[in-house]
């Protein structure tokens, strides 16, 4: 039995006829792709075939053909494995199994961690802490209350990471999260300011004005059990069942996208500070950025929050929705429909921090057509 490890390509040495019919029909039974030729691996393992190209198996011939793999999985994140025929046949790759007889053939698979949103979902953007500008949000987009709990969902509710600091309420925003964690259609990805909480939760770390939470959490034991709680069913990213969307907190490299080695969760989780890397490397926020923008149109639509910008954003495929609610600006969702999405926004929520109204839209609800699909000027918020 061959157990082949999760977003691992394994190069198929030079196999018989007989026996590639057998490992065919064998990765067709566990739901591993077999491609039969390297020039066609390339589609396969890259944005956004990779949404569903767990397990891979490559035909190759020779040590040239091997190379060409092995530069490709690297450079779209795969590892890279062997499966032979007989033991003469091996080109030096660490990880390989060896096939001596016909009857060999069996594989099995490393499982994936499945973390599915429905094809329409209401993505919002960082909430920080801005409990008034949440409500206000979901109301507008449908949502029914009754004290905390939801009681009318119009579609899945996902809240894409940075629940708390720097805004007003975090202990409401968290108390309001975990009052709806059972529902079905109630969904939370990680964000970076969850992760450093949890990392720093028991430690001496001292807090900051972007880290206020962590004094709430360490002096009031039921806002730390709510929190611990939702930490435990976060997720660290959601792909649409019919692998049209996908979402996770931080832009990051395509290559990371709905993978989860310990790599590509770091990556779509947290994205280290932009203004940092600009002055490091003397450029410009935007040169720094552009990079994670530079998809297709047509390709599967990704939400990412993290990087606070002007107004809400679609560049190529990638939308962008955090527009800055503790700064006093407004929160933003993603109305996500298959591939597309229309943006829905807060007006200003009078708060003692969120007085200030910087670079308002003129709508709440923008069309996702009318949004400027080229590189963005963006703003970072500071941590």
């Amino acid at each position: 039995m061959i157990n082949m490890k999760a977003h691992t390509v394994y190069m198929v040495v030079r196999p018989y006829s007989q026996k590639k019919k057998i490992l065919m029909r064998a990765a067709q039974e566990v739901g591993a792709l077999y491609v039969e030729s390297p020039h066609l691996l390339e589609n396969t393992i890259s944005y956004p075939g990779s949404l569903s190209a767990h397990h891979v198996l490559v035909e190759i011939k020779n040590q040239e053909e091997a190379d060409q793999v092995i530069m490709m999985a690297g450079c779209h994140h795969y590892g890279v494995g062997e499966i032979l025929f007989n033991a003469e046949s091996s080109i030096g790759v660490e990880l390989s199994h060896l096939i001596e007889r016909q009857e060999d053939i069996a594989l099995s698979v490393e499982q994936v961690p499945h973390y599915i949103m429905n094809d329409e979902a209401l993505v919002v953007g960082d909430i920080h802490g801005c409990y008034g500008h949440l409500r206000a949000l979901l109301r507008k987009a449908g949502f029914l209350f009754a004290g905390d709990e939801i009681t009318h969902y119009p579609m899945q509710l996902v809240l894409n990471g940075d629940l708390v600091n720097k805004g007003p309420s975090s202990a409401d925003v968290i108390r309001f999260v975990y009052s709806n964690l059972g529902h079905p259609d109630f969904k939370v990805v990680l964000g970076n300011h969850e992760l450093y909480i949890m990392q720093h939760i028991d430690d001496a770390k001292p807090n900051s004005r972007y880290f206020d939470y962590l004094t709430t959490i360490r002096t009031n034991r039921m806002q730390r059990n709510m929190f611990t709680e939702i930490y435990r069913k976060s997720v660290p990213y959601l792909v649409s069942h019919s692998r049209t969307s996908a979402v996770h907190h931080s832009p990051c490299d395509y290559k990371y996208v709905g993978k989860s080695d310990p790599i590509s969760i770091q990556k779509q989780i947290h994205l280290p500070s932009i203004r940092g890397q600009a002055n490091k490397q003397n450029t410009s926020v935007d040169e720094i950025l552009y990079p994670y923008f530079n998809g297709q149109p047509n390709w599967p639509l990704v939400v990412n929050g993290h990087v606070t910008t002007k107004r809400p954003l679609l560049i190529n495929n990638r939308a962008m929705i955090d527009t800055g609610a503790f700064l006093g600006c407004y929160l933003t969702a993603a109305h996500v429909m298959g591939s597309t999405c229309q943006f829905i926004s807060t007006e200003n929520v009078n708060s003692a921090r969120n007085t200030m109204r910087l670079n308002p839209i003129a709508s709440a609800i923008q069309d996702a057509s009318s949004v400027r699909r080229n590189v963005p000027h963006l703003v970072k918020a500071s941590a």
